[in-house]
Order: C-alpha cells, then sequence, then structure tokens
C-alpha cells in the first residue's frame, strides 16, 4: 500500500461472512505475527512469530449466520506475506424426507441443499458433492462405512442398500481447494420383514370384578368384549394393527306371550253347623290366580358360513373394546402394519373366541301391566302347590273349582 513501509508495519482486515452451521477450519499463511479473531473471540494467536512463512490454523464452530472475522497483522523483519487460505464450502444439508425414514425398497434416492460456500472459493471450479452410507452401529459410535459415491455435480443420489438394516447417511462438499466438514447424519431404516401380531385374550368385563364386587350389587355390565394382544417388530416398529371378528354362534333374542299361575289371598265366606245350626263367617282363602304377560326368549344357532370382517383398524396400544350382540360367540384374529409398510398375513390359527355376556344389555321387554284372565280357584291351603316360574311353551291346566261347604240335613 502506498506511502506504508514494506518493514515493520501492522494492519487489521475486517469482512463480515455468511456461513452455514457447522465446523469451519480456518488456515492462515504468514511471514510474521497474526491474529485471528471470530465474533470478537480470539481463535489464533501467533503474534509474536516472524521470518518463515508458516501456515496457522484453528477449528472453529458456528452457527448458521453473518459472523465477523478480523485478521491482526505485524511484520517486522521484511519479507512480508499474508494468505488467507480458500475457506471450505458450507456443508450440504441433507433433505428429510419422511417415506425415508423407514423403507422397503433396496433403493433411495438422497437430496440435499448446496448451502455455499463462505469466501466464493478460491478457485473457479463448481462445487462437487460426495457422499458416505454407513450401517448403524451404536456400539462403535461412528458408522461403519459400506457404500460411497464418487464426486457428483448433482444434489441427489440413489442409494442401493445390501438387505434390511439400520443405516446413515451424510454428504460433504468440495470446491476443487478444500472439503466441507461431514453434514448431520440422517438416518434411514430399510426393513422388509413384515412385524408380528396375534391375539392374546378376550374377556367380559364382568369376568375381571373383583369376586367381593360380584354378586346382585355388582355395577352393571359394559356392553362388549375387552380385546388384548400382543406385537412385535425387528427393525422399523409396529405402526398399528386391524382386528378381523366373526360370529360363530349367533345370539336372538325375542318375545312371547306366557300365562303364570299366582298365589292370591281373598276373603270368602264359609257356612258351618255348630249345634245344629248353620253358621256363615268370614274366611281366607288362597286360590291360583292365572296372569299373562310377556317373556323373554333367546336362541342361539351355530354359524359355520361366517365369514371375517374388518371391526377396528388404525389400532395403537395392546388392547381394544369390541361391542357386539348380547349372547352371541365371537371369534378374533389380529395384523399388524409397520412403519415401513409391511403387513402381516391374516392367520386363523392365532385367533381366540369368546361369548359376550348374554346379560350384558337385556333388551327391555315392551312395558306391559299383568291383569287376570280367569276366574280366581279356591284351593284348600294344604293343595297350594308352590310357585313356578313361568316358561313360555307350558301353560299349568286349571284346577276344579270345589264345591261350597254345606251343613248336614235336620233330623226329622
Amino acid at each position: 500500500m502506498a506511502g506504508v513501509s514494506a518493514i515493520g508495519f501492522s494492519g487489521r482486515w475486517t469482512r463480515v461472512m455468511a456461513f452455514s452451521q457447522g465446523a469451519y477450519t480456518i488456515k492462515l499463511q504468514a511471514a510474521g505475527g497474526l491474529r485471528l479473531w471470530v465474533d470478537g473471540r480470539l481463535e489464533i494467536d501467533a503474534w509474536d512469530a516472524q521470518g518463515a512463512f508458516i501456515e496457522h490454523k484453528a477449528k472453529v464452530a458456528l452457527d448458521g449466520g453473518l459472523h465477523r472475522l478480523e485478521v491482526e497483522y505485524v511484520n517486522r523483519t521484511g519479507g512480508a506475506a499474508l494468505v488467507f487460505v480458500d475457506l471450505p464450502p458450507n456443508p450440504p444439508l441433507p433433505v428429510d424426507q419422511p417415506v425415508l425414514r423407514y423403507t422397503r425398497g433396496l433403493t433411495a434416492t438422497l437430496s440435499w441443499l448446496d448451502t455455499g460456500d463462505a469466501d466464493g472459493g478460491a478457485t473457479n471450479a463448481p462445487r462437487r458433492f460426495t457422499v458416505s452410507v454407513g450401517r448403524e452401529n451404536p456400539a462403535a459410535g461412528a458408522p461403519l462405512e459400506i457404500l460411497n459415491s464418487d464426486w457428483l455435480t448433482t444434489t441427489s443420489w440413489v442409494a442401493q442398500f445390501p438387505g434390511s438394516g439400520a443405516y446413515v447417511w451424510r454428504v460433504a462438499a468440495g470446491d476443487g481447494a478444500t472439503v466441507s466438514e461431514w453434514s448431520a447424519p440422517r438416518r434411514i431404516v430399510v426393513d422388509r420383514a413384515p412385524p408380528w401380531a396375534q391375539m392374546a385374550s378376550a374377556t367380559n368385563p364382568s369376568e375381571e370384578l373383583d369376586p367381593a364386587q360380584k354378586g346382585p350389587q355388582a355395577p352393571s355390565r359394559a356392553p362388549g368384549l375387552r380385546l388384548r394382544w400382543t406385537q412385535t417388530d425387528t427393525l422399523s416398529g409396529v405402526a398399528f394393527v386391524d382386528i378381523q371378528a366373526r360370529e360363530i354362534v349367533r345370539a336372538s333374542t325375542g318375545y312371547t306371550f306366557a300365562t303364570e299361575y299366582r298365589e292370591t289371598t281373598r276373603s270368602a265366606v264359609e257356612v258351618v253347623v255348630e249345634g245344629g245350626r248353620e253358621i256363615t263367617r268370614s274366611t281366607l282363602i288362597t286360590a291360583l290366580v292365572p296372569f299373562t304377560g310377556v317373556v323373554e326368549v333367546r336362541t342361539f344357532a351355530p354359524n359355520p358360513t361366517a365369514t371375517w370382517k374388518l371391526v377396528q383398524s388404525n389400532l395403537t396400544g395392546s388392547e381394544t373394546f369390541f361391542v357386539g350382540t348380547p349372547g352371541a360367540v365371537y371369534e378374533f384374529r389380529a395384523r399388524a402394519v409397520d412403519w415401513a409398510g409391511n403387513a402381516q398375513e391374516w392367520y386363523d390359527g392365532y385367533s381366540v373366541a369368546a361369548q359376550m355376556d348374554p346379560n350384558a344389555i337385556p333388551a327391555p321387554p315392551p312395558t306391559f301391566t299383568p291383569v287376570p284372565t280367569g276366574t280366581p280357584t279356591r284351593v284348600p291351603p294344604t293343595a297350594i302347590p308352590p310357585t313356578q316360574t313361568p316358561v313360555p311353551t307350558a301353560r299349568r291346566p286349571a284346577l276344579p273349582t270345589p264345591t261350597p261347604t254345606t251343613g248336614p240335613k235336620k233330623q226329622p
């Protein structure tokens, strides 16, 4: 520079540069002393160096954005020289593609973004990229490389995976003079094996009650079956489970009229002879009175042609609740689908069957108030039959009406 001595001078250069997030190795070559400041932090301190042309470098971790670089230089003996060595390109940014997190295919197109070069590059050569693919190896820390590309001028590359497994890939950029740091790794799981799910049980909620809770005061029974299953997958994990069911025994409920005989106490008049005189007095008699009412009739029929139907899908977890017909017997089977899209086949041999509690949700019969449908029949107290439970198809025959008692005839 004009007016500045070639021996015994110093200077300061400042530049604001754009960086992507990552680690950068900054190199300076100088014959003399120098300091490098990055965002006000002293990264290289070689102020006392002099004489020979020496390379100085520092590895600096930077966030993405603009950063201020300052270089201070001093020459004491002549032969001044200062070279700011070409900065490496910014590490490329891999494109996160959800469809590649888990895949069934053995090929995948890996893509990334060119994030530029902080100093524009020291050469006119275009940036190129290289990709490395390795097997995930948590024990060793770093992935074991199995694939790598040549230097590419495109921002995508088709990787050919050898088989199922967990892989990581990363990409670096070069400008012809220096190479960037590797990008942050991206994980890909290649899963070609289907998962597995198997029914474990189907139970009525009433069967799960504590014995102390069962009885007349037990809580009302829920209208359904609790289904449980087990599931597993080796690589990508189970995404969801589907459930199929078929009704192997059908249950139906109907109503019919039935007659029930009930014991009824009534007042009556009784005539007796005492001391040759007829005496009439009141008494109580027990009679069987027929009542007609509506009763429930349940029927059960095997269903050998029952077909499987999808009853619940996209289930997560390990249990669900199925609502069906009280008293019917259902068979259930499960299948799993993993995150890579592999679906398990439906298997009959791993199903479970259970009868839904017949009393789970008893349908209320039509409102009907029993009314007498015949003449009350008087029977002696010793002849009163025990109370009978009404049967839809049976009817007790009416008993003969007893003849009223009469006194003896008077003697002439």
